[in-house]
């Protein structure tokens, strides 16, 4: 049977229709598997990182201890994901200690007084103040003892990342908060530098302590 033009036409219309729904589907099913891909690859990457912090952390722990260290100790540090904070703390002095305190806080250091500023300072025992002034992108990270910390924490609702003798304990981010404590382990450190080792990023304060007084105003 012979064809007409329009028939013709026709027929070739709806097979390039198939091809075309055919190949949609082919190209769907490939953006499909490559996001899958990438998600897994994030994943993993993810993962890979938080295991590399947690070592890290484990390892600086064991280190501590095992060159004599006989006080509370932290590190800590972050990736795209959350952070990651280990704390030694002697099981001796638990029972001794008013508050245990460890983890960690995001700090505000931004800003002027009444907005934002004023909202961190730090005294080592030897007197030497560390301010939300000093933390500009010279600044660099600091570990070591504290005595006292003052800090209102940024961002907004809460953050969870501190443990008050054993439990957690939410930082409202429109509260102030002062840690007294005779030895104190700190761990003050940007999560970004860049290639030139400016702080770039977001500034943090892990805190170890086993015999601390806690204060909140509003």
């Amino acid at each position: 049977m012979q064809l007409s033009t329009e028939q013709s036409h026709g027929y070739a219309l709806v097979i390039v229709m198939g091809f075309v729904a055919v190949l949609s589907v082919l190209l769907s099913a490939v953006m499909l598997y490559s996001s899958t891909q990438m998600r897994i690859a994030r994943s993993q990457a993810d993962n890979e990182s938080a295991l590399y912090l947690a070592q890290a952390g484990a390892e600086g722990a064991a280190a501590y201890v095992a060159n004599g260290g006989d006080g509370p100790w932290s590190t800590g540090g972050t990736n795209a994901q959350g952070a990651c904070v280990v704390a030694v703390i002697p099981s001796g002095m638990l029972s001794e200690s008013p508050r245990t305190i460890s983890g960690w806080i995001n700090l505000h250091p931004n800003g002027e007084p009444g907005q934002g500023g004023n909202d961190f300072a730090l005294r080592l025992p030897d007197g030497t103040m560390i301010d939300h002034y000093d933390l500009n992108q010279d600044a660099q990270d600091y570990v070591g003892p504290a005595v006292w910390v003052h800090f209102r924490a940024g961002g907004s609702g809460q953050q969870i990342g501190l443990v008050v003798d054993g439990a957690p304990y939410p930082i409202q981010h429109n509260y102030t908060y002062e840690i007294f404590a005779g030895s104190m382990h700190v761990n003050l450190y940007n999560n970004n530098r860049n290639p030139q080792g400016k702080a770039v990023g977001k500034w943090h304060l892990a805190i170890a302590t086993a015999c601390a007084s806690l204060i909140v105003t509003d």
